[in-house]
């Protein structure tokens, strides 16, 4: 689970037209990057983000899903000579295929909250 770092005050200081914006290049940034890999990425709500990664294991994700933080901190996104800057915070959960897809979702929601605490800009598993 992917969540963009204090989208509010995005929201807040530019306008829901440029917060929109962000989440529309932000997706297709996220989307490019996960499809590559034969993953997917859907929209939670908000500015959250699931994202599955069938054929990698928990280390490969981690690995896989520090790159995107990486690249998405060091993005600018320009919308009419407003720069915005983001960061993400991830929760990575692997499924053991026994669980129900509700419980799934809590347990990376859960890990997302943790790197929300700790200080955002980072990944929990």
């Amino acid at each position: 689970m992917i969540d963009i770092d204090d989208f509010k005050i995005i929201n807040d200081e530019n306008g829901h037209l440029v917060g929109d914006n962000v989440l529309r290049d932000f997706s297709q940034f996220i989307n490019h990057k996960v499809n590559a890999v034969n993953g997917w990425v859907g929209r939670y709500g908000g500015e959250e983000f699931l994202v599955s990664l069938p054929k990698m294991n928990k280390e490969d994700s981690l690995n896989f899903m520090e790159k995107i933080r990486l690249d998405i901190e060091n993005l600018c996104f320009n919308y009419n000579k407003k720069y915005i800057k983001v960061t993400i915070s991830c929760g990575i959960y692997e499924i053991n295929g026994s669980e129900e897809i509700d419980e799934v979702f809590t347990k990376a929601d859960r890990r997302l909250y943790n790197a929300k605490g700790k200080g955002k800009n980072r990944i929990e598993i």
